[in-house]
């Protein structure tokens, strides 16, 4: 007879979780849960090293996550709020891009492991206890893990998951990605899978390890505690593996940015992209709406915008986009009427307020090129030193890559990206999206942003331009512009160094530099010339006057 495993059990499992935790939880609602919750954002398989970190930060992200909210209560929603949170944190984490020596088992998860910030509060991560083994150590070891913790990460040929367990629950948060089933697949989304027992979590683990043609797992507990707002935290600076400790009594500078992030907030979307079906031209306008973005920014900050500002934003460029195309003011060869920032006006009026506009230098090269003769002959830059050339002389800018354009606004240290296209609330490609402006705190998470973004592009090679721009604010009437008016009864030209016109049922008067005026009447002709004669002409008499 085969030889019986003998099991470490507890007749009751461990509950380290305590009062203050339970409180700030929602309401549990287990009776109504599904099998299954996939997030709505649908995503190809990476086979990138960065993204073996992601994977195990939105895992920590996810304990966290079920501290504040009960796993039972999450929507898709919250599971896209898991993805963008646990990008923050590998963000932060740069010292995970130096280490490569540790992949494939739970050992980097060491790494996460102390004081963090996560969804406005204060963190302490502990990971304990890792475990390794094959497929035949599965049942004992996740059995140890699981039963001395509340939760533990699992890592599986790199891909790193989260397992909670909730009441009679035990629920694999799996921010990979994933099938309908929670398995492995090369197109998919992140699930939460919710197994009633512990013997259909060990089928479910079983059969992603299948799923991931893999031998050998790593599994480790982990502790999240979350301490109290006075404890001092962690701050990540800008400058790479600078922290400082800072603590809620010291003041601080109120303003729209900082309540966006007190309040976790990092971006906000609108109710439709530019390729809505309600436009004309759907899916052409974004040069033309980042311009209208970078205007309105002008008047009212992008950083205290909300969803219907944006929405106006895309719905004035819109609007700019259809006055220059019925114009024939767009240029472009390829017959598709795509919008170039030269065929942009150099002055516009947009809602209520006039607009000059000054297009300024630009840049280009390729997002993946670090190195090479275009670069060290100044023809190409690389994508860093490209915005920190423009940041360090513009504060807005227009950022186009392989056709598609985006505005990049700086104010005070902080930046945004107004993207008019379908965006996940991330910024990232997202057919169910909507247009976006997601905020950072520093040029190096801008940088960020774009090479993720770039990694949706099927391209091999991924080209892009940034292009300054300066913007004044102008006031209604000003030399050097014109402006039209058009109403049913009449119309008004004004331009400089020209002439005035007004027609009406009874008298037709024209005025001319260097000029003359002619009225016209059943009665009398009246004709004045300059160095010349006035001539009135009636029944009775005529008189002749020179004037000189």
């Amino acid at each position: 007879m085969p030889k019986l495993k003998r099991f470490r059990m507890r007749r009751e499992p461990f509950n380290n979780k305590s009062k203050a935790d339970v409180s700030n939880s929602d309401a549990c609602v287990c009776p109504d849960v599904v099998g299954i919750v996939a997030a709505n954002e649908v995503r190809l398989k990476s086979a990138e090293v960065t993204e073996e970190f992601v994977g195990v930060a939105c895992s920590v992200v996810s304990i966290v996550k079920h501290k504040i909210h009960n796993v039972c209560t999450w929507k898709k929603s919250d599971i896209q709020d898991i993805r963008i949170e646990g990008s923050k944190l590998v963000n932060d984490m740069t010292s995970c891009k130096k280490k490569t020596n540790s992949y494939g088992d739970c050992r980097f998860s060491q790494w996460f492991g102390g004081q963090y910030d996560i969804f406005s509060k204060t963190c302490k991560v502990t990971i304990e206890q890792s475990l390794n083994g094959g497929k035949n150590d599965l049942y004992e070891k996740l059995q140890e893990i699981l039963f001395s913790h509340e939760s533990c990460l699992v890592n599986i040929k790199g891909d790193t998951c989260a397992i909670v367990r909730h009441k009679d629950f035990y629920v694999v948060v799996d921010c990979n990605v994933r099938n309908a089933c929670g398995l492995g697949s090369d197109i998919g989304t992140a699930v939460v899978v919710f197994n009633t027992n512990w013997h259909d979590l060990f089928l479910h683990i079983d059969n992603l390890m299948t799923s991931l043609n893999a031998e050998n797992f790593s599994i480790c507990g982990i502790n999240v505690n979350l301490t109290s707002s006075d404890t001092p935290r962690f701050v990540y600076n800008d400058t790479v593996g600078e922290k400082s400790v800072c603590t809620s009594n010291e003041p601080e500078e109120i303003s729209a940015s900082t309540l966006k992030q007190r309040e976790g907030v990092s971006s906000i979307r609108g109710s439709f992209h530019q390729g809505d079906r309600m436009f004309k031209w759907p899916g052409k306008q974004c040069v033309a709406i980042s311009l209208a973005a970078i205007a309105m920014h002008s008047v009212h900050s992008v950083f205290s915008w909300e969803s219907k500002d944006l929405d106006n934003v895309v719905n004035t460029g819109d609007s700019l986009y259809s006055s220059l195309r019925q114009s024939g003011l767009i240029s472009d060869p390829t017959g598709k009427n795509l919008l170039c920032i030269k065929d942009l006006p150099k002055e516009c009026v947009l809602g209520t307020n006039a607009f000059k506009f000054e297009y300024a230098d630009f840049v280009s090269g390729y997002v993946d090129v670090v190195d090479g003769d275009f670069i060290r002959s100044g023809a190409c830059v690389t994508l860093a030193d490209g915005l920190k050339t423009m940041f360090e002389n513009y504060d807005t800018c227009f950022f186009t890559l392989n056709g598609s354009t985006c505005a990049i606004i700086k104010e005070n240290g902080k930046f945004a990206v107004v993207d008019s296209h379908a965006r996940s609330s991330a910024g990232m490609v997202d057919g169910n999206g909507f247009s976006v402006v997601v905020y950072y705190n520093s040029l190096s998470c801008v940088l960020k942003h774009i090479e993720n973004l770039s990694a949706f592009t099927r391209r091999n090679l991924k080209i892009f331009e940034i292009s300054g721009v300066c913007v004044l604010l102008k006031g209604q009437k000003k030399s050097g512009s014109h402006t039209e008016n058009i109403n049913d009864e009449s119309e008004k030209q004004e331009k400089s160094g020209s002439h005035t016109e007004n027609i009406n049922d009874e008298s037709e008067k024209q005025e001319k530099s260097g000029s003359h005026t002619e009225n016209i009447n059943d009665e009398s002709e009246k004709q004045e010339k300059s160095g010349s004669y006035t001539e009135n002409i009636n029944d009775e008499s005529e008189k002749t006057r020179k004037i000189w």
